[in-house]
């Protein structure tokens, strides 16, 4: 917007210097799934967007605020190797599955995260009760939108019925239905004219 000439890696590199990881910033500027690594010093990522049209992702959002540093003061200091090396190959076939649009496989790994969502779901009033619900939908897996409380569960078949359903069970929350941004953030540009009109570039 200023002229800057900014690139998108140079965008998101600054965007990690500022937020201290890419979880959020990666996908807001680039769109789509972002795996991605950043470590104050070095930042790595794979974008990909195959197959994202197909599907919905569903919000449930509670009507109260989580703080992040109580959601994270739940996690764990240290864990043992076994339990690490099993998580670590939970994230790994998510990410495989995520790429090669197997979403029932992608569902399957969310249910078995250990890295944090055992912990904090702790947090989350009513997430059995949420999962319970997606899941009889036919949704493919619900997992916690970063610390909470959000929630979201992961369809590849979606209608109109399926969410009112959804909305009818769980009257405490807000349900939205969403779907993936595959371009990320984009600036528009309005010149104003001497007769007061507007045009868009």
């Amino acid at each position: 917007m200023l002229g800057l000439k900014l690139s998108d890696y140079d965008k998101l590199k600054i965007a990690c210097e500022i937020e201290g990881h890419p979880d959020n910033v990666a996908p807001a500027i680039y769109g789509g799934i972002m795996i991605s690594f950043y470590d104050d010093s070095h930042l790595d990522f794979v974008q990909f967007n195959e197959g994202l049209r197909a599907l919905t992702w569903v919000a449930v959002v509670p009507d109260y605020p989580l703080e992040t540093e109580k959601a994270r003061a739940l996690l764990p200091k240290e864990i043992d190797y076994k339990t690490a090396v099993r998580a670590s190959a939970t994230a790994n076939v998510l990410v495989a599955a995520l790429a090669r649009q197997n979403w029932a496989l992608a569902g399957k790994m969310m249910a078995r995260d250990r890295w944090h969502q055992p912990y904090r779901k702790q947090l989350i009033h009513g997430f059995d009760t949420v999962e319970k619900a997606v899941m009889e939908e036919g949704a493919l897996g619900l997992y916690l939108s970063g610390a909470g409380p959000t929630m979201i569960a992961l369809f590849n078949e979606m209608n109109p019925s399926i969410l009112q359903r959804l909305s009818n069970q769980l009257k405490e929350y807000n349900v939205e239905a969403l779907t993936a941004d595959e371009n990320g953030v984009e600036a528009e540009q309005f010149h104003l004219q001497a007769n007061g009109s507007t045009t868009q570039q």
